[in-house]
C-alpha cells in the first residue's frame, strides 16, 4: 500500500535561441553518439562471443574517466548508458542501430550539470538561451537537449510538482482502489440536509453563525456538520449517477 504521495512530474519544452549555443550542443550530441556508439558495441561483442550482455552497471564502469575526454559531464555519459540498456530491453531486439551524422542530437542532462536562470540555461561550461513561451514552474529534476530534422534544438526540462490537496486525495484514493469524486461545495452550508430547503447561514457573510435551525422541518444544524452531511450526500449520488461533480442546489 502506497503511503506516501509521490510528487507530481511534467516536462517542459523550450525552443533554444539559434547562435552559437546550437554549435555547443552539436558537438555534445557527437559525444553523446560516441558513447552510444561505445554501447552497441559492447553489446554486439558479447552477442558475437555467447558472452553475458552487459549491463547500465557494466557500461557505466566501462566509460568512468571519459568525461574529460569527450567533454561532456559524467551524468551525461552515465545517462547514456541508462538510455542505452532501456531502449534495448523496450525494442526486444538483441542489438541497436548505431547513431552516426543523421542521427537527431540528443544530449540528457540531470539537475546537477545545469543552473537555470530566466531563459539562461548553464551547461557544460557553456550558457544556452531559450525562448521562455510559458514560466517555468517546478523543480528541475533531469531533461534533454534534442535536435529536430531542421537542426533546431530544444530543451526538454522536466520538473517536479508538489501535488495541490485536492491531487492528493484523488491519489490515495487510486492507490487503496477506492472511488474519488469531486464535489462542488456551493450551498452546501445554506441547503438542510434533512429536508434540502435553502434557509441557512451565507458564506463569508454569515460565518459568525455557527449553528440554525430550519425554517421548513425546523431541524437544528450544526453549520459545518449540515455541510459535510450534503457533500457526503452529494458524493453517493454522484457515484449513483456516474457524474464526477455536482452541486448542493436541488
Amino acid at each position: 500500500m502506497v503511503n506516501e504521495v509521490r510528487a507530481l512530474m511534467k516536462t517542459f519544452r523550450y525552443r533554444v535561441k539559434d547562435g552559437t549555443s546550437g554549435r555547443h550542443l552539436d558537438q555534445a550530441a557527437r559525444a553523446v553518439n560516441l558513447v552510444w556508439n561505445h554501447c552497441n558495441g559492447a553489446q554486439r561483442h558479447a552477442l558475437k562471443h555467447n558472452t553475458r550482455w552487459p549491463s547500465r552497471q557494466t557500461l557505466q564502469a566501462s566509460t568512468a574517466g571519459s568525461s574529460k575526454m569527450l567533454g561532456i559531464p559524467a551524468q551525461t555519459i552515465q545517462g547514456v548508458c541508462k538510455e542505452y540498456i532501456d531502449r534495448r530491453r523496450g525494442s526486444g531486439e538483441a542489438k541497436l542501430r548505431w547513431r552516426g551524422k543523421r542521427s537527431l542530437g540528443w544530449v540528457p542532462f540531470t539537475n546537477q550539470t545545469i543552473v537555470v536562470r530566466g531563459s539562461i540555461v548553464a551547461f557544460n561550461g557553456r550558457k544556452v538561451r531559450l525562448w521562455m513561451h510559458r514560466p517555468l514552474k517546478g523543480r528541475i529534476k533531469s531533461g534533454t537537449f534534442s535536435r529536430d530534422a531542421r537542426g533546431r534544438w530544444y530543451c526538454n526540462l522536466v520538473v517536479e510538482h508538489e501535488p495541490k490537496p485536492q491531487a492528493m486525495l484523488r491519489y490515495k484514493a487510486l492507490a487503496r482502489a477506492a472511488q474519488f469524486v469531486d464535489v462542488s461545495e456551493y450551498l452546501t452550508t445554506q441547503v438542510c440536509s434533512d429536508c434540502g430547503s435553502i434557509g441557512g447561514p451565507k458564506g463569508a457573510k454569515d460565518l459568525e453563525i455557527r449553528e440554525w435551525t430550519c425554517g421548513e422541518c425546523s431541524a437544528s444544524h450544526d453549520r459545518d456538520v449540515n455541510s459535510a452531511r450534503n457533500i457526503l450526500r452529494l458524493g453517493r449520488q454522484a457515484l449513483a449517477e456516474g457524474s464526477s461533480t455536482l452541486s448542493a442546489q436541488r
